[in-house]
């Protein structure tokens, strides 16, 4: 089975990809070349009514993480937003450390998308989702290097691999 990881660092304008291998060793970072990294509508405006008109926003009970094959802007939703499909894939679960020094926040666990059985896909970019299924896309980004996931492969994201910033 062919492993691939990929860092993703969600920061306003910029994206920084850095490639594994099987045994979880760095090969590359790809920094720039990304577009379409951002906050959408929904989150932004559940922020400002939190902060500004104290309006209670309901944190998801989880995030989860979703890959996708096209990236639109899913500034309207999940109707924006091209995601993997059969393959036995399905978002995965991914938790967050609390914020760093500098107001980063990491995913704090390794997550393991399950390993494609049927048709291969090119991985293109992220969405982070406030539900397994359907739900709000929360954040997006997309790679700066795309990645094929063939029959037997499997994409994992690191611990600490998945970073999200607001400047």
């Amino acid at each position: 089975m062919e492993v691939f990881g990929e860092a993703l660092v969600l920061i306003r304008p910029r994206l920084e990809v850095a490639e594994f291998d099987r045994g979880g060793r760095l090969r590359r970072v790809i920094r720039g070349g990304a577009t379409g990294v951002a906050m959408t509508d929904y989150l932004e405006a559940a922020l400002l009514n939190e902060v500004l008109r104290a309006t209670n926003y309901a944190a998801p009970a989880a995030v989860y993480a979703g890959l996708t094959t096209a990236q639109a802007t899913p500034e309207t939703g999940l109707a924006g937003v091209t995601e993997v499909t059969g393959s036995s894939y399905a978002r995965q679960a991914m938790a967050f450390a609390a914020p760093d020094a500098s107001s980063t926040c990491a995913n704090s666990g390794t997550v393991t998308f399950p390993v494609c059985t049927g048709s291969p896909y090119t991985v293109t970019g992220v969405i982070l989702v406030d539900a397994a299924s359907a739900g709000n896309v929360l954040l997006y980004g997309t790679l700066a290097a795309s990645k094929t996931i063939a029959v037997g492969d499997a994409f994992i994201f690191a611990a600490g691999a998945v970073t999200v910033q607001f400047d």
